[in-house]
Parts: structure tokens; C-alpha cells; sequence
């Protein structure tokens, strides 16, 4: 049994639709880790990032925040 599969198990049907809306939610901002580890690099150990870092450091942020907003418009 899978720790997903556990933590389901505490809840009835009727709470099993928050328990997933919640991770649903969560998965927009799984894209932003490389991010804020390249952003911890640069405050911890000084690195400097390539321009196509930035760049698809961009794409990450404004691709989460578009997915964010049209998950909230369609709520």
C-alpha cells in the first residue's frame, strides 16, 4: 500500500474529492523546484546562470502561473 493509498484511506468518498483537489493544486508548483534551486545556488554558493537557464526559468514561472490562473477561472 502506497503512502497516497494511505493517506485516502483516512478519508470517506465524500472527503477523497478535497484530498485530490489539494494535489491537483500542489502539481502546478512541482515545476517551479529546479527554479528555486538554481535561485539557492546563486544565494549559497555564487553561481551564475546561463542566459538559456533564465530563460527557461521564465517559461517554468509564467507557464505556472498561467496554469494556476486557468485553473482558478474554471473553478
Amino acid at each position: 500500500m502506497s503512502v497516497f493509498d494511505l493517506c485516502l484511506s483516512l478519508f470517506d468518498g465524500s472527503d477523497r474529492s478535497l484530498i485530490l483537489s489539494l494535489i491537483d493544486y500542489a502539481a502546478f508548483y512541482v515545476a517551479l523546484v529546479p527554479v528555486f534551486g538554481v535561485a539557492s545556488a546563486m544565494i549559497l554558493m555564487g553561481e551564475q546562470p546561463s542566459f538559456v537557464q533564465w530563460i527557461g526559468a521564465v517559461f517554468v514561472i509564467a507557464s505556472s502561473y498561467c496554469a494556476n490562473r486557468l485553473r482558478s477561472s474554471s473553478a
